[in-house]
């Protein structure tokens, strides 16, 4: 297993990337931009300093990629998407 991170101190912004090799089924693409994680929790709940989480996880080379941005302007959905779904280039 492999972790990256990178995060903007000034934005509050991370972002996480997780690549492991496993018995995972493929999968094409799934991307997520919520404020809610599963249950009643919000994504302020557990990081209060961030609003929203972008997830993009998908399966390359039998190699399972999910990466996630915790973040906090709505206003750069686009943005945030457009650098999740790079990983898979």
């Amino acid at each position: 297993m492999v972790k990256q991170l990178w995060y903007d101190l000034e934005k509050f912004e991370v972002l996480m990337v997780t690549d492991m090799k496993g018995d995972s089924t493929s999968l094409e693409g799934r991307l997520i931009f919520t404020e809610d994680l599963e249950g009643p929790v919000k994504i302020s709940d557990i990081y209060a300093w961030a609003k929203h989480i972008c997830s993009y996880e998908f399966t390359k080379n039998e190699i399972h990629i999910q990466g996630y941005m915790l973040v906090n302007d709505e206003g750069n959905r686009d943005e945030y998407e457009k650098i999740s779904k790079s990983l898979k280039e």
